[in-house]
């Protein structure tokens, strides 16, 4: 799978925010279970990927715009998932500088964290067999050592 394919699927989601932190995923799960194995791990290490681009300290250091608190390790994952459902603009905007990470940072808006399980999902219902892929690039927070 490709950067552009990995771009049209998100755009499935619909953008951000998210409308609740279920229906909005549950397109791009459908189509990616009909696709085969391949794609779907394909989809995931583009994902974890595009998460570990936005693994950044001066992301992770900014407050929640609209609590002004700082964001907790889960919270920043939440909030680069956020970004990622945002779309490709968005997503490359940040990155560039050009519009702030902290635009998704709100507390109050339903979370974006499900994209991390589609994958997953979309895995167990074409195998009916449990997910145990684990993709080569750590999204986790601080794992972008360069930027932190």
């Amino acid at each position: 799978m490709t950067f552009q394919e990995f771009w049209r699927l998100i755009a499935l989601i619909g953008g951000y925010p998210v409308a609740d932190e279920r229906e909005p995923f549950r397109a791009l799960e459908e189509e990616l279970a009909g696709r085969e194995v391949e794609e779907i791990t394909s989809f995931e290490d583009l994902l974890a990927s595009a998460l570990f681009r936005l693994d950044r300290r001066t992301y992770a250091d900014l407050p929640t715009i609209d609590t002004g608190r700082t964001q907790s390790t889960d919270s920043f994952l939440y909030n680069r998932c956020a970004v990622v459902v945002a779309g490709e603009v968005a997503y490359e905007s940040v990155l560039a500088g050009s519009r702030s990470f902290q635009d998704y940072t709100h507390s109050c808006l339903p979370s974006s964290e499900r994209i991390l399980y589609v994958a997953q999902k979309a895995y167990e219902r074409k195998t009916g067999t449990p997910w145990e892929y684990v993709s080569a690039v750590d999204y986790e927070t601080g794992s972008n050592e360069s930027e932190w």
